[in-house]
């Protein structure tokens, strides 16, 4: 997994970014925004691939999410980066969803508008990671509850 994070200028913020199971094929990413820094707008990508196939990179780059002053994001990825996770225990966000498959370097498929509902968890899965067929594939968004894990419901977007 790789994962880039970036931000709108905030004079001496420090954000915490902690990575979890290193090493392994089920890592986590936190992105802990500094509690003194205000409101900002970040774009996080992350990318999966699969043992040493990174010709078959999913990445999911979450770009303009807005996160208040102290709030913090967990991501992570499944099956080779076929799914990501998203954990919003904070406020509800707004974000524009891209997805590239391989070394392409414009995304295959860009969602806008996708909601971060408050205190929830978020699996993306596209249908097809094919790039010959992502734009035409279905992005489902699974929102389970933060709580129980249970399926809340599923959203094509």
């Amino acid at each position: 997994m790789s994962v880039d994070i970036a931000s709108t200028t905030a004079a001496d913020a420090i954000d915490h970014v902690t990575i979890t199971d290193t090493g392994s094929g089920s890592q986590t990413i936190e992105l802990l925004t500094d509690a003194k820094a205000g409101a900002r707008k970040f774009a996080i990508t992350v990318a999966g691939w699969r043992g040493n196939y990174g010709s078959a990179t999913k990445v999911y780059t979450l770009n303009d999410i807005a996160l208040e002053a102290g709030t913090s994001l967990v991501a992570g990825m499944n099956d080779g980066g076929k799914e990501l996770w998203v954990h919003n225990p904070g406020n509800a966000t707004t974000f524009t969803l891209e997805l590239y498959a391989g070394a392409v370097s414009q995304p295959v498929v860009t969602k806008s508008n996708v909601t971060l509902e408050p205190k929830r968890i978020f699996r993306i899965t596209p249908s097809d990671w094919e790039a010959a067929k992502m734009s035409n594939a279905v992005v489902y968004l699974d929102v389970f509850d933060a709580t129980t894990g249970h399926l809340v419901k599923q959203v094509k977007l």
